[in-house]
């Protein structure tokens, strides 16, 4: 028990390639301080090392309520992995504060969520419906994004960050040179050191990605965007659009 008392499970660790740290998002509200709605389904969570075997990462994020950080040891060559991937199996929500890859030998970390997932949730600009512990970004997964009776689904920060993968490269590349973001034409792409980040041009509000293709594009009334009770009027307007699943930065 430590920091702001959390809960922390530590898998076994032996000589090992390289860890791997998670967190759930925190609920300063809550005690113990987990959104446990959002913990995931157990054996959901992989991760890929370049064309490498898929490998489960077995940490016990789904126990939401008991556990909200813990560390576990995956298998493979971190320094010369040239790309990383996530992916997420199950319906079931999962929330991400803290998602980091550290090198047993050097010590070298990656901060996944903070610094390679373009589709982090800022908690600054609000509307996630409690109280951050850490103000960290936050990372929603589920392999259907769609809007429904979870009510998770109906919130802003879900709309707008919830995926079911990331891929990356540990190359330097510039993927808003390269054309290989995925920000929409109504935003700017400015490349980082780990990865890139979409910003909304002005008269525009949101996370700046671009929504898939498949899905319907609406526009949320002016009312709702300036309106300081999102969270309120954003699941009557949601409902009416069912086949919304992230909603792109928004005309204003």
């Amino acid at each position: 028990m430590r920091g702001f008392g959390k809960l922390l499970t530590l898998a076994k660790i032996t000589e090992c390639a390289f860890t791997i740290q998670l967190e759930l998002c925190s609920d300063a509200g809550r005690n113990p301080p987990i959104v446990f709605e959002a913990s995931g389904a157990r054996k959901s969570l992989f991760l890929q090392l370049d064309e490498e075997e898929e490998q489960m990462v077995d940490l016990k994020y789904y126990q939401g309520k008991k556990v909200q950080e813990m560390i576990g040891e995956m298998e493979g060559n971190l320094k010369a992995a040239e790309n990383i991937r996530f992916r997420y199996a199950s319906k079931d929500i999962m929330c991400i504060e803290r998602l980091e890859l550290v090198d047993s030998e050097t010590g070298h970390n990656m901060n996944i969520i903070q610094d390679y997932d373009p589709y982090a949730w800022d908690v600054s600009q609000g509307n996630q419906e409690w109280e951050s512990v850490t103000g960290r970004k936050i990372s929603y997964w589920s392999d259907d994004c769609s809007p429904d009776d979870r009510p998770l689904t109906l919130t802003a920060p879900f709309t707008q960050s919830c995926h079911d993968s990331i891929s990356f490269s540990l190359l330097e590349t510039d993927e808003c040179a390269e054309g290989t973001h995925a920000c929409d034409v109504n935003a700017e792409c400015s490349d980082t050191p780990t990865s890139y980040i979409c910003t909304c041009n002005d008269g525009f509000v949101g996370a700046g990605l671009n929504l898939p293709q498949s899905l319907t594009e609406a526009k949320l009334p002016n009312f709702l965007l300036r309106s300081n009770s999102l969270n309120e009027l954003l699941p009557v307007f949601l409902l009416q659009q069912r086949q919304l699943q992230q909603l792109p930065h928004q005309q204003v």
